[in-house]
C-alpha cells in the first residue's frame, strides 16, 4: 500500500465518521411525526433571517453553524485532492455535498417535533462548507503532510509535546467558553466593571479546594509539561522559561474573558494559577531526585481521577431523596449516544464532549503504561472500555445524589469512547528507554 493510499483511507474514515456524526446529532431525538402542519413549518423555516431581516437570530447559533461544516468541507476537498481531482472539481463537489447534507437535514427537521428547521441554518452551513472546501482545496494536502510529519517527529523525539498541546487547548477552551466574542466597547466596559480585580474578593468566590484542584494543580502540571517542550537543537525548555510562558498564558486568557460576552475577569484565577506555576518551578528545581516512571504514572492517574470526580461532584452537597433519585435517572431517548450534547448544540457542549473523551483517553492510556511497567499487558479493547465505562458510571452515579447536577448517559458513552481510543494508540517510548529496554512516557 502506498503512502497516499494510506492517507486516503484515513481521510475517508474521518469524512464518513464526521458526516454520520453530523447527521446523527442534528436529528436527535428522532421524534418524527407526519401529523404536523407541514405548510406552517415550511413558512416558519422560510420566514427567518435573511429573508425576514427582522427575524430573531441567535449569535451562538450563527457562530456554531458557521463552524460546523468547515471540517466536512475541508475533509471532502482534501480527499478529492488526494485522488488527483482538479481544484475546481474538489471545491465544487465538497461544497455541493455540504449544501446537500445541510438541506436534507433541514428538510427532515421539518418533521421533527422538537427540532426547528431554518433557512438561516442552511445559509450558515453553506458558507461554513464553502470555507472548509476552499481551505481543503488549497491547503488540505500540504497541511495533512505537515501534520503527519510533525506527529511522527514528536512521537519519536518527544511524544509528551502532543499531550501538552491538547492540555493547553483544554485550558484555553475552558477559560474562554461559552465562545461569544464581542468587540462592543459598552459590553467590554460592563465586563470590566463586573470583574473581581481585588484578589481577596476574587479568591472568596470559590472554596479553597476548588482553587487547589481546578487551578493550582492544573497549572502546576501544565508548567511541568511545558518545561519538557522540545526546542531547536534537541534542547529542553527550562522550568523557568516554562514558568514565564505559562504565567503569560494564564494572564492572557484571563484578560481575554473581557472580550467574551457573559464572562468577567477574576484576579483570583491569576493568583491561583501563578501559585501552581511557582509550585512546579520549586518542585522541578529543588526536588532531590527525579521521580521514577512508575511514580509519575501513579501520580498522573491519581491527579486525573481526582480532577474528573471533583469537577463532576462539586459542590458535594450529596442528599438522598427517592423521588429526586428516580426523577434523575435517564429514560427513553436520553439513552441515545451523546443525546445531551446534541440537544445542547452549542460550542460549549462540543468542548465538554471533547474534554470528556480526552480525559478518558489519557486516564486509560496512563493505566496501560502502568500495567506495561508492571509486566502485565492490559491492551485489550474490552478491558479499556470496561474500565473507562465504569469510571463514567461512577461519575454519573454520584450525580444522582446531587440536586444541582444532572447525570447523563452521554458522558458514560464518551468515557467508553475514550477508553477505546486509548487502546488503539501505540505506547510511546523515549530513546533512552529503548536503550534500557524500559517503557517511559
Amino acid at each position: 500500500m502506498t503512502y497516499p493510499q494510506k492517507q486516503q483511507k484515513i481521510i475517508s474514515a474521518l469524512t464518513l465518521g464526521y458526516l454520520l456524526l453530523l447527521i446523527y446529532a442534528s436529528l436527535i431525538p428522532y421524534d418524527f411525526s407526519i401529523d404536523i402542519d407541514l405548510h406552517w413549518h415550511i413558512n416558519q423555516a422560510l420566514n427567518a433571517w435573511p429573508i425576514n431581516p427582522y427575524a430573531r437570530i441567535s449569535g451562538s447559533d450563527v457562530l456554531s453553524n458557521l463552524i460546523l461544516y468547515i471540517p466536512l468541507g475541508a475533509l471532502i476537498a482534501t480527499l478529492l485532492s488526494l485522488k488527483n481531482h482538479s481544484k475546481g472539481i474538489s471545491f465544487g463537489i465538497a461544497l455541493l455535498t455540504c449544501i446537500a447534507t445541510s438541506f436534507s437535514i433541514e428538510v427532515m427537521q421539518i418533521f421533527s417535533v422538537l427540532r426547528i428547521s431554518s433557512i438561516t441554518d442552511l445559509l450558515m452551513n453553506s458558507i461554513s462548507g464553502a470555507v472548509g472546501a476552499f481551505a481543503g482545496t488549497l491547503w488540505g494536502i500540504p497541511v495533512l503532510q505537515r501534520i503527519n510529519t510533525s506527529l511522527k517527529l514528536r512521537r519519536q523525539n518527544n511524544p509528551i509535546d502532543i499531550l501538552t498541546l491538547l492540555f493547553g487547548g483544554l485550558i484555553a477552551a475552558d477559560a474562554l467558553s461559552p465562545y461569544l466574542p464581542t468587540l462592543l466597547l459598552s459590553q467590554v466596559w460592563r465586563s470590566i466593571k463586573a470583574s473581581h480585580l481585588d484578589p481577596i474578593t476574587g479568591l472568596a468566590q470559590h472554596p479553597w479546594h476548588s482553587w487547589l484542584v481546578t487551578h493550582v494543580m492544573v497549572y502546576m502540571v501544565f508548567a511541568l509539561m511545558v518545561s519538557q517542550w522540545q526546542v531547536r537543537g534537541n534542547l529542553k525548555a527550562g522550568i523557568l522559561n516554562a514558568g514565564v510562558f505559562c504565567g503569560l498564558f494564564a494572564i492572557a486568557l484571563e484578560g481575554g474573558k473581557l472580550f467574551i460576552a457573559s464572562r468577567v475577569m477574576n484576579s483570583g484565577n491569576i493568583v491561583a494559577n501563578l501559585c501552581g506555576i511557582l509550585l512546579a518551578v520549586l518542585l522541578f528545581r529543588f526536588w532531590p531526585h527525579p521521580l521514577s516512571s512508575r511514580t509519575r504514572l501513579n501520580l498522573g492517574i491519581l491527579g486525573l481521577t481526582v480532577y474528573i470526580l471533583y469537577t463532576s461532584w462539586a459542590p458535594f452537597n450529596f442528599t438522598y431523596s427517592p423521588e429526586a433519585f428516580a426523577a434523575s435517572l435517564p429514560h427513553g431517548v436520553e439513552f441515545l449516544p451523546f443525546y445531551h450534547y446534541a440537544m445542547g448544540a452549542s460550542l460549549n457542549h462540543v468542548r465538554l464532549f471533547l474534554q470528556t473523551i480526552i480525559f478518558s483517553t489519557a486516564l486509560i492510556y496512563f493505566v496501560r503504561l502502568l500495567l506495561d511497567h508492571t509486566g502485565h499487558h492490559g491492551r485489550h479493547i474490552f478491558i479499556g472500555i470496561l474500565i473507562s465505562g465504569s469510571i463514567g458510571i461512577l461519575q454519573e452515579g454520584g450525580q444522582l445524589f446531587l440536586p444541582s447536577r444532572t447525570p447523563s448517559m452521554s458522558d458514560v458513552y464518551c468515557y467508553m469512547l475514550g477508553g477505546l481510543l486509548a487502546t488503539r494508540i501505540p505506547l510511546f517510548y523515549t530513546q533512552a528507554d529503548t536503550r534500557k529496554g524500559k517503557h517511559e512516557i
